[in-house]
């Protein structure tokens, strides 16, 4: 149930999302024109927010996940709009939030935003839900991933590591573009099993069942996913990359791989053969993200960016 200063305005579901992105600040603008801050979440789709605020001069703060521009480099039509578009959001925006100090670094770099006008603050993750549950007995073997089924993940080639492991479970949560493409290369191997699309509350038991979490992607923002499994205790292998190597300190919370199977395949078998090293990573993995990403720790962080900017309405 939401508050009572809390007001829905919901899309008609009759218009397409893009025709409404673009119309919602003028349909709006009376009804709002008292909003001091606006704010998004993702850059993409900002669009609407970047009109409000040069329609009724709100403030604007701009949240985003990862820069998509670093990753469409090859495909230089949509590198172009990425970055045309980019540098524009971030040029409008009154404060910039970002999940690493990488992309804050190349915002700065890359754009010639002033560094004061950006505040890092990562995802939170609500440790009460995700934890370590005792009463959850983990299957032995048993490999976790979750995310999309996408090439950035990198699925194809952690599913031909794991078909050279037999004595291992891999738990294939999550949907995509390369659904079909999995389900074809696990064919025939009883040790990879794909699991479809999990509720949200059901995830932290399907964790707790495993003895090991993976995610090696070929590039990353600041994935929950990853936060969410190092929360419940889980031992964690990620690729280093950019995103996930600033969460993964290698041999500390987590084990880095490599982004191509041999590698992958080889921290696999480091960790499901040594019990108490999955262990040690396993409890540095929960302490770390209590003590860095925790909601009640950075809610006050996010509601210091909203009063710094209400100041000064």
């Amino acid at each position: 149930m939401l508050a009572p200063n809390v007001r829905v305005m919901a899309k008609p579901r009759w218009v397409p999302k893009l025709v409404y992105s673009l119309l919602w600040p003028v349909l709006w603008a009376r009804k709002l024109r008292d909003v001091g801050i606006i704010r998004t979440w993702q850059l993409w789709g900002s669009w609407a927010a970047i009109i409000f605020k040069l329609l009724l001069r709100s403030k604007l703060i701009l949240r985003q996940g990862f820069q998509f521009s670093k990753f469409v480099k090859e495909r230089r039509w949509l590198y172009l709009l990425a970055t045309f578009f980019e540098k524009l959001a971030y040029m409008v925006a009154d404060k910039v939030i970002t999940t690493t100090k990488e992309d804050k670094n190349y915002i700065v770099w890359r754009y010639g935003i002033d560094s004061r006008r950006i505040a890092v603050i990562p995802n939170w993750i609500d440790t009460r839900l995700f934890r370590p549950m005792d009463e959850v007995e983990k299957e032995r073997g048993r490999i976790i991933f979750v995310g999309r089924l996408e090439r950035q993940k990198n699925i194809l080639a952690l599913v031909k590591a794991v078909k050279t492991i037999p004595d291992v479970k891999l738990y294939i949560f999550g949907s995509g573009s390369l659904e079909t493409e999995v389900s074809r290369e696990i064919e025939g191997f009883e040790n990879i099993r794909l699991m479809g699309v999990i509720p949200h509350e059901k995830l932290p038991e399907e964790l707790n069942k495993s003895e090991i979490f993976i995610l090696p992607s070929l590039y990353e923002g600041h994935p929950k996913a990853l936060l969410e499994a190092m929360a419940c205790g889980l031992p964690v292998i990620g690729s280093d990359v950019e995103g996930i190597r600033e969460i993964i300190e290698d041999g500390v919370n987590g084990v880095l791989c490599g982004l191509d199977s041999e590698s992958i395949r080889e921290k696999i078998l480091l960790l499901a053969s040594d019990r108490g090293l999955r262990e040690r990573l396993g409890r540095e993995a929960r302490r770390y993200v209590v003590e860095n990403f925790s909601f009640e720790k950075l809610f006050l962080r996010e509601l210091e960016v909203h009063r710094e900017l209400l100041s000064d309405y």
